[in-house]
């Protein structure tokens, strides 16, 4: 299909990616996250709204609980996959799986195990990959996830993706239409990959203090 320029919005694995930069891949990753979702009214109200996240001091694992209305709450375990062995995904492994990990912490993560169906629960393999040194190639550009896959550490997924999409709307409303649109992607590209990398960074220097605690003890810059 012809057109002035190319749009590759095609999530965190992009075939765009692909063929803008097909040296670019995913590096083993060590750290994963099983989801679910628990039916528990009380622990909902104690969240008032707010992310619960807890850190095991050896390293390795955390677990992070959000209500998310109608007294269901989302909540997580994440964790070093090289120091705890991955579960196979049938819901009996996931449930046996997270009570030995965490059947000894405290209230109220007990309730939200018991109240969880783990049927619905999510074992997500997360993505790691070399920050590209530029989100555009002639006339194509990437956003969102296909441009900078962050380690689940930043929170910054859904976000940077909108950012991105109002960054891309200024950037070619500017040259208009039948302006220069190639001179709109780069003016896109200079705005946002320098935030995308202040992003990567903090995101790996977040993975290294969850798998090493000993290095919280150093200054971490915020996330501009």
């Amino acid at each position: 299909v012809p057109g002035g320029i190319f749009i590759g919005a095609d999530g965190v694995r992009s075939s765009v990616r692909r063929q803008l930069f097909p040296d670019a891949e995913f590096e083993p990753v060590r750290v994963m996250e099983l989801v679910s979702m628990a039916r528990a009214p009380r622990v909902a109200e104690l969240l008032k709204g707010r992310l619960l996240k807890t850190f095991d001091p050896d390293g390795g694992l955390a677990v992070g609980m959000v209500a998310c209305g109608y007294g269901s709450v989302v909540w997580f375990i994440q964790y070093d996959s090289d120091r705890y062995e991955v579960p196979n995904t049938g819901p009996a492994n996931l449930r046996a799986f997270s009570r030995r990990l965490l059947g000894e912490w405290p209230d109220p993560l007990p309730e939200v195990l018991e109240a969880t169906d783990f049927n619905t629960s999510y074992l997500w393999r997360t993505t790691d990959m070399e920050l590209a040194s530029n989100f555009r190639r002639e006339n194509a550009l990437l956003i969102g996830d296909a441009a900078h896959p962050y380690l689940t550490f930043t929170s910054q997924g859904v976000s940077s993706a909108l950012n991105d999409g109002l960054v891309l709307g200024r950037a070619l409303g500017a040259v208009g239409v039948t302006g220069d649109l190639q001179a709109g992607l780069a003016a896109f590209n200079t705005e946002r990959h320098p935030v995308a990398q202040g992003f990567f960074d903090g995101g790996r220097r977040l993975k290294e203090q969850f798998l090493d605690p000993s290095k919280a003890a150093r200054t971490v810059p915020l996330l501009d």
